[in-house]
């Protein structure tokens, strides 16, 4: 039996693609490893602030200071966002968060990159785009 706040939440079973695991569908464990990661691959880049800015202490502060402003915005939009509907509006929701991160996640590899010394992402020796 898929629990009553799930079922509120992600709408009724048959479009979640049945009852899942520990009566939560399937589409909101989807939703929730997509979260796990996008959290995963935000707190690996704050302990590399120095290596990112190649030992500028300027840029490394502006660099933790724009992670946490962006992780500030992004956390108050969440309240903006609206619930999604019962139905097809939470595979909507789901593909709408699985673009987003796959969106993040080149710009994610090279800043990784570069925070571990590689010259491939050359264009990131461009403060502002560093930063954004």
């Amino acid at each position: 039996e898929v629990s009553a706040w799930c079922r509120r939440r992600c709408g009724p079973p048959r479009w979640c693609s049945g009852d899942g695991c520990l009566g939560f569908p399937t589409i909101c464990w989807s939703m929730a490893v997509c979260q796990a990661i996008a959290i995963a691959m935000s707190m690996s880049l704050m302990p590399l602030a120095n290596p990112i800015a190649h030992g500028r202490y300027a840029l490394s502060q502006e660099v933790v200071l724009s992670k946490l402003l962006a992780d500030f915005v992004g956390r108050t939009a969440f309240f903006g966002v609206p619930k999604p509907r019962l139905g097809r509006g939470v595979h909507r929701h789901a593909l709408l968060v699985w673009v987003m991160e796959l969106v993040r996640a080149p710009m994610w590899a090279s800043i990784y990159a570069w925070a571990t010394g590689s010259s491939w992402p050359s264009f990131l020796e461009a403060d502002a785009v560093l930063l954004y």
